[in-house]
């Protein structure tokens, strides 16, 4: 059973100097059609491209677009700055404005989708 999470940098959540305020891995974006039609279709081989925009934080974010999300940004977040200001996601680019949140649960050292809350989650 996989407890700690990892960002895309290779930093495992709240495990060393670094991350040990940031103990849980969080997704500001969520997988891809493609990784979702093929999950469906039985193939997991594409999963672990998730593992590619993990981000440590904090704590686990809510629906609130109005807190923060406080994490260790990751290279990827830094070299994408089209589409991400901080911790912020923002699916049609910052310059849109509408950043992308959804409320998630702590598990382990996860933050899950709330599925109770995910259909308020995506309103802008």
């Amino acid at each position: 059973m996989i407890v700690r999470g990892w960002d895309s940098d290779g930093m495992g959540c709240g495990y060393n100097e670094t991350t040990k305020d940031y103990p849980a891995l969080y997704w500001a974006e969520l997988p891809d059609q493609q990784v979702i039609n093929n999950v469906l279709a039985g193939n997991f081989s594409s999963v672990l491209t998730i593992l590619n925009k993990g981000v440590c934080v904090k704590e686990c974010p809510g629906v609130d677009k109005s807190v923060p999300v406080d994490c260790h940004p990751t290279s990827y977040m830094m070299k994408n700055t089209k589409y991400y200001s901080g911790c912020n996601y923002y699916p049609g680019g910052v310059s849109s404005g509408y950043t992308f949140r959804y409320a998630t649960t702590q598990v382990g050292g996860f933050c899950m989708p709330a599925i109770d809350q995910l259909a308020n989650s995506t309103a802008a």
